[in-house]
């Protein structure tokens, strides 16, 4: 190929513009312009121009691709080269071919410049849409100023989320109350300062350490099992352990911990908020020495209340039936003096057997307690409406039960705790007005907090007994749930006041309360909060 080239190349030599030596059957171009030296210079720079600005051309390309090396296809740019450089090409041959006429190097050239030619066209067509989607100068303006205003916001968010993080870190190492984070093996990744206070540690010492060894031995395994426990349905748990602080004392803790879990609910870290609660824990423990010792002392006190007033029913019975005797047997002897005395020691007998009744039946509230079952009011209530149907009657008042709940109580201390509170209305009617008692019940949620710290939520009953009696004036309002205490001469009212008093006991003894309002001349109303639920053993206050 090379001689071949060589012998094109050299088939013609120029020996003068208007004498040449010709290869057999052909003759240069420039004979086809007649040698005229304005045509063919004409030809000559115009070939030699363009085939200069098609070299420059690839050459431009080629340091354009060789920085910017993220553009999209690159190899195009190589392509475009390839195919400029073989144009450029041809036009010099066409300059050489006026005094030359190797034409089978022009042709080759040619040949050659329209396959990269074709082959880049042919390429180019599937690169179209590609080329079509990429963005336009205004598309990529716009892409950078929407760039930059999430940059912006970005910045700003991140700035925010910093003062936030700045502001909760303050609020957290403030914080009276020990703060940890730690891994579910129990590797303390945060620390609050209170917590370095306490255990007597820097944040650098204590965060990467363990505080399993801080925690009592019998203690641990329950911890433990509790942390365990937690699941993306119960990730909280409240645990109160021993541990044993820096000066070998054995303090008690209450820590609430939260579980916080990854997307495949998997426990990654237990963030925890705890408290000492020694001090409390001995209050407790002192209250429960003291809560049994006093109920040891009411059991003795309610029990010597029974045998007392059980053993003084014989001589007041014995004095009863004597007395008898002696007004039937003596009555005609005696003056008008000595049957007096007869019939204030009868009197002073029958209120002796009075007092020692309701000393008995409050004594009963205790004593004779049965079990917590579930118990229908509404029923109950209609039982204590037939019991007092005769006093109702007489007294021309009525009462009014709307709809009564079911609750878990003493069935026979709740009758006795309606028919007292009925009974009580009808009594202190006033002279002027028949009585109108109304009893009403609703479900109320009570939120109260415990001496630990923690929030327990109980639903109760509110039952309300209410009348248009004379009620009384609402400074005396303890004095009337105090046994034997009256607000009234027994010539106006009967009774020891001993009722009331016996509704606050059962009361308490159902882990209720029991209140009243009133004012003087305009009813009272006397309101009874009653667990829903009795805990197991009954609600002791």
């Amino acid at each position: 190929m090379i001689n071949f080239l060589t012998s094109l190349l050299s088939a013609g030599e120029l020996i003068h513009p208007g004498q040449l030596h010709l290869p057999a059957g052909f003759m240069p171009h420039g004979m086809c312009y007649l040698w005229k030296p304005g045509l063919v210079w004409l030809h000559v720079v115009s070939d030699s121009l363009v085939a200069l600005a098609y070299y420059s051309i690839p050459i431009t390309l080629i340091y354009f691709v060789q920085h910017r090396r993220d553009l999209p296809f690159r190899w195009i740019f190589w392509l475009f080269g390839a195919f400029i450089i073989a144009c450029g090409t041809t036009h010099i041959m066409e300059v050489w071919t006026l005094w030359h006429p190797n034409y089978w190097v022009a042709g080759i050239i040619k040949a050659f410049t329209a396959i990269v030619s074709l082959y880049t066209a042919v390429q180019l067509i599937p690169l179209l849409p590609q080329a079509l989607a990429l963005p336009s100068p205004t598309q990529l303006a716009l892409i950078n100023q929407n760039l930059e205003k999430q940059i912006l916001e970005r910045q700003k968010s991140e700035e925010a989320l910093r003062q936030s993080e700045a502001r909760y870190r303050a609020i957290v190492e403030d914080q009276t109350e020990l703060i940890c984070r730690f891994l579910p093996e129990g590797t303390l990744t945060f620390v609050n300062q209170a917590y370095c206070r306490y255990f007597g540690g820097t944040q650098e010492d204590l965060i990467g350490s363990s505080f399993c060894p801080m925690i009592l031995e019998e203690d641990l395994e329950k911890v433990k099992a509790q942390l365990n426990a937690l699941s993306k349905e119960k990730p909280i748990v409240t645990i109160t352990h021993r541990i044993l602080n820096s000066h070998g004392e054995i303090r008690t803790q209450q820590w609430s911990n939260r579980a916080i879990f990854d997307d495949q609910d998997s426990c990654v870290e237990i963030q925890a908020v705890g408290r000492d609660i020694t001090k409390l824990k001995q209050a407790e423990e002192v209250l429960k020495a003291y809560s049994a010792q006093l109920e040891v002392r009411n059991r003795e006190l309610q029990d010597f209340a029974y045998v007392a007033s059980h053993d003084l029913q014989e001589p007041l019975r014995k004095i009863q039936t004597f007395g008898d005797r002696l007004k039937v047997k003596y009555g005609d002897v005696l003056n008008v003096q000595g049957r007096d005395y007869l019939e204030r020691m009868h009197n002073a007998a029958k209120r002796m057997q009075t007092l020692i009744d309701d000393l008995l039946a409050i004594s009963r509230v205790a004593t004779q307690a049965q079990s917590f079952v579930k118990v229908n009011l509404a029923t109950v209530a209609t039982e204590v409406l037939c019991d007092l149907e005769t006093r109702i009657e007489s007294s021309g008042g009525s009462v009014d039960i709307g709809e009564l709940p079911s609750l878990e109580a003493d069935p026979t201390q709740m009758r006795q705790l309606l028919q007292n509170l009925i009974d009580n209305a009808l009594k202190f009617s006033r002279p002027e007005e028949s009585a109108a008692v109304k009893i009403r019940s609703q479900l109320v949620n009570q939120v109260e907090e415990t001496p630990a710290g923690n929030i327990s939520y109980q639903e109760f009953y509110q039952i309300t007994v209410e009348d248009n009696g004379i009620g009384f004036e609402q400074k005396y309002l303890d004095k009337i749930f105090v046994p034997f205490q009256r607000l009234h001469s027994r010539s106006q009212y009967e009774g020891t006041g001993i009722g009331l008093a016996i509704c606050r006991k059962i009361v308490d003894r159902h882990g209720g309360s029991i209140t009243a309002k009133s004012s003087l001349g305009e009813g009272a109303t006397f309101t009874v909060m009653l667990p829903v639920k009795q805990f197991k053993g009954g609600n002791l206050k």
